[in-house]
């Protein structure tokens, strides 16, 4: 079942929790481009847990456009709640965050992503430069990226964004 996902770009990093967390985003559809290289981009994920589910283990699956044959390198999350309270970190091979178990069903859910849109400089083994890498220190290649990473084919895309259940533990 798919939840509602919306995004805001910041226009520098970093940026309090508490502006991340009060930023009007704009709705994405899954697929779309996201992040800067090196940005930090602001998530927000709402939906309601169906009725249905009462009594079951529930999960969001947030998938920001992970590769997972790569387990670092790329970009990852921190998920917040609404009152700024950290929840979990997010990387390719940890996309869940648990909403409840068991939920009573029908809940209002609302959850920030504060997700880094890091470029994919190494490619897979043995590490070799892919045509995103520069030579620049992290601050230089913010302003200064190769012309690979700022074409919009190479640009970031969202993932699976969605519930899901599990049967509770007996």
């Amino acid at each position: 079942m798919p939840l509602d996902v919306a995004v805001w770009n910041a226009p520098g990093e970093p940026v309090p929790v508490e502006e991340g967390l009060a930023a009007e985003p704009e709705p994405i559809e899954v697929g779309a481009r996201w992040g800067a290289p090196w940005g930090t981009s602001w998530f927000r994920v709402t939906g309601t847990v169906p009725e249905e589910w009462a009594g079951k283990t529930v999960e969001a699956i947030l998938d920001l456009g992970f590769d997972e044959n790569m387990p670092g390198f790329q970009c990852e999350g921190l998920v917040y709640r609404p009152d700024g309270t950290p929840v979990k970190g997010l990387n390719p091979r940890n996309q869940w965050v648990r909403i409840g178990a068991p939920v009573e069903g029908g809940e209002e859910v609302r959850l920030h992503i504060e997700a880094a849109s890091n470029p994919v400089i190494l490619d897979y083994h043995p590490f070799v430069p892919t045509r995103s890498a520069t030579r620049t220190p992290r601050a230089a290649s913010r302003s200064t990226p190769s012309p690979a990473w700022t074409s919009p084919s190479s640009t970031r895309r969202c993932g699976t964004w969605c519930w899901t259940w599990r049967c509770s533990a007996s």
